[in-house]
């Protein structure tokens, strides 16, 4: 940055590495300055500042000049005088925006996993935006990474986070649709856990200013999610049969109201009778407290109970438990029927552990295509990490299709837990302990 003034008495402020330029008394430069040299000429000045590095740099280019009062005032100030004519000369270096994220430095428990630590933010490249976060949303996916569980997790150390809420405040070469200054709802792929990020802009999508956070943080990974499998991928039905595991999570509670909306007979699992009571009052016909009865036990002795059903099984199930839970909801899938599979929760835990993993790939078990192929049946594995990184303009558009759902009143977001980022433990310790219903965010504000 470079400029010059000679004008009389002038006011300049550097603010969000914007320059403002006033005809004031004083010169006052409010920047974040790695270096800065300063020429000036035709007598005493007054010149203040906030940055102790700019004074240390620019008061040795002043020494030699024929200047009168030269001084610093307390710690951070340094006036000459008084002049009505100035003329100054100023280069800077800017630092990179300093931000706080949290990383994790090891696998283990909620207390022992994460570190807060500084983070230096690059200026976004071509097609992304750089954002000052409002919340960064938590997934089951997370849980399982600082397990040591999860195959995509970064090499540690590394900061987590799908996704997050807050305001553009750079934009990068070649991005249209949104600026400086927009509110939005962002698709992180890792590095969410932090108070300003860069993310692509084609994940990064506009939403209200009365949106609340934490419902904002809902349409993201666990709503494009939903979307991709229920609305996108697939298509349902009035009259069929749908499974929904851990309906009372993020992603369940949005399957659950888009299976209701279109006519479907929901079977709805969770945990507790507060979820349960909470699945009811959404119109789920069939919510089961599996830690009471199993799940396939109590949808086969709903549909016997009914004689117009005659044991008819599943259409679709929506699996994020694998293991045991897919194997059993497997044998439920009536001909034409698919399952989705979208997580492993069962292989989930304090620590990564090899006998949960070897439980969780006896649950799946060898499969052929030959019996899918027989009963007309599919099985559709998903990933949003690999849509996003070789689909990006589906995952736009299933961002984009979700948010427009909830502007046309059509969804009911619930949020199950806000925590400051310094309290991610309190965080992931309710998140992976299932007592939370729907959307859990950390705030940086």
């Amino acid at each position: 940055m470079t400029f010059s003034l000679s004008r009389g008495p002038t006011l300049v402020q550097v603010r969000r590495n914007r320059l403002w330029i006033r005809f004031l008394p004083p010169i006052r430069c409010n920047a974040l300055l790695v270096s800065t040299s300063i020429a000036l000429s035709h007598g005493p000045f007054v010149v203040v500042g906030r940055n102790k590095e700019f004074f240390g740099a620019s008061s040795g280019l002043l020494n030699g000049k024929d200047l009168p009062t030269l001084g610093f005032l307390g710690d951070s100030h340094l006036a000459m005088g008084n002049c009505p004519a100035i003329t100054a000369h100023m280069t800077t270096t800017e630092t990179a925006p300093i931000a706080r994220a949290l990383f994790l430095t090891r696998f283990g428990t909620p207390e022992s996993a994460f570190e807060m630590r500084d983070w230096k933010v690059s200026d976004p490249a071509a097609g992304e935006v750089q954002i000052e976060v409002e919340a960064s949303g938590l997934n089951y996916a997370d849980v399982v990474a600082r397990s040591g569980a999860y195959q995509d997790c970064p090499p540690l150390p590394c900061v987590l986070g799908y996704e997050v809420v807050g305001r553009i405040t750079k934009v990068g070469a070649g991005v249209t649709g949104v600026n400086e200054g927009t509110r939005v709802v962002a698709f992180t792929r890792f590095g969410g856990y932090a108070s300003r990020v860069n993310a692509n802009a084609t994940a990064a999508i506009r939403i209200p200013e009365n949106l609340p956070a934490g419902e904002a943080a809902a349409l993201a990974t666990q709503g494009a999610t939903a979307w991709f499998m229920a609305m996108d991928t697939s298509r349902m039905h009035r009259g069929q049969h749908v499974l929904i595991q851990a309906a009372a999570g993020g992603v369940g509670l949005i399957l659950v109201q888009l299976a209701l909306q279109a006519g479907c007979i929901v079977y709805a699992t969770a945990s507790s009778p507060e979820k349960i009571a909470y699945l009811r009052k959404l119109g789920v016909q069939h919510p089961i407290r599996y830690t009471e009865e199993d799940f396939a036990d109590a949808i086969r002795r709903i549909q016997a109970a009914d004689p117009a059903l005659k044991n008819r099984g599943l259409d679709i199930v929506f699996d994020s438990l694998g293991g045991q839970a897919y194997s059993k909801a497997r044998k439920l899938l009536s001909p034409g029927g698919k399952i989705f599979c979208f997580g492993a929760a069962e292989s989930s835990g304090e620590k990564k552990s090899l006998f949960r993993m070897l439980k969780l790939a006896s649950g799946f078990g060898i499969t052929s295509p030959i019996p899918w192929l027989m009963n007309s049946q599919g099985l559709i594995g998903v990933n949003m990490l690999r849509i996003a990184d070789h689909h990006p303009e589906v995952l736009q558009r299933c961002l984009q299709g979700v948010i427009e759902h909830w502007k046309a009143g059509k969804l009911e977001l619930h949020v199950g837990g806000v925590f400051p980022a310094a309290k991610v433990a309190d965080a992931h310790r309710a998140l992976g302990g299932r007592g939370t219903l729907g959307k859990v965010i950390l705030t940086w504000k």
